[in-house]
């Protein structure tokens, strides 16, 4: 299947219901790893695949859903963390748009940071959201994104240069900056509810936090 869009519950500190529900609409595919399947349960989705090696789900295997629950258990001994693992997976059956759910705070950092190395590649998630951020990767093209006025912008670059950038609604203008992997552009600010950014060469990861009631 092609054209899939896949929404991965992964372990850690669990996204916001109200910005799960944002992105789980037109997924046609819902995942987990491990315990992000716990995660799922919590926001009320059923995953249809259930990837890793189960050292760290709660929900008993008798109570992991019904007949249509595809389970893929892997040796806890193994190269991959079982969120790449599930990543690579659903990539090989055809998603092309792959969001993560999880793997914020309440988790352990090695995975945290594994999940940031994963953007550097150039097989990698489209969007990140966990308890603290929404994280774009974003190359090649104009996003526009709708935030609120004043809200916390962050830029990153990731995987090959060289980066050549330019945004409208912010304080800082992109364009700006001479970008290279040593430098960022942090805390820059949403001057406008609509803002753009316009990546002409170059992948970069778009930061800010949200807020939620």
């Amino acid at each position: 299947m092609t054209g899939m869009n896949a929404m991965l519950f992964i372990g850690g500190g669990r996204a916001p219901r109200q910005v799960i529900e944002r992105f789980v609409t037109g997924a046609t595919l819902i995942a987990a790893a491990d315990s992000g399947y716990d995660s799922a349960l919590a926001a009320g989705y059923s995953p249809g695949l259930l990837v890793g090696d189960m050292d760290s789900i709660s929900v008993s295997d008798g109570d992991r859903g019904g007949e249509g629950l595809e389970v893929l258990q892997f040796d806890t001994h193994k190269d991959r963390t079982d969120t790449e693992l599930l990543f690579r997976i659903v990539k090989e059956r055809g998603a092309d748009h792959i969001v993560l759910a999880g793997g914020g705070s309440a988790g352990r950092m090695d995975h945290e940071l594994g999940i940031l190395t994963m953007f550097e590649r150039e097989e990698h998630p489209d969007v990140w959201i966990n308890d603290r951020a929404e994280i774009h990767c974003i190359d090649h093209a104009v996003h526009e994104y709708r935030v609120e006025l004043g809200q916390t912008v962050s830029v990153f670059p990731v995987g090959r240069g060289p980066w050549h950038i330019r945004s409208s609604g912010l304080k800082w203008p992109l364009q700006e900056v001479r970008w290279s992997r040593e430098v960022a552009g942090v805390s820059n600010l949403a001057v406008l509810t609509d803002i753009s950014v316009t990546v002409h060469h170059g992948r970069l990861l778009i930061v800010y936090p949200y807020s939620v009631s």
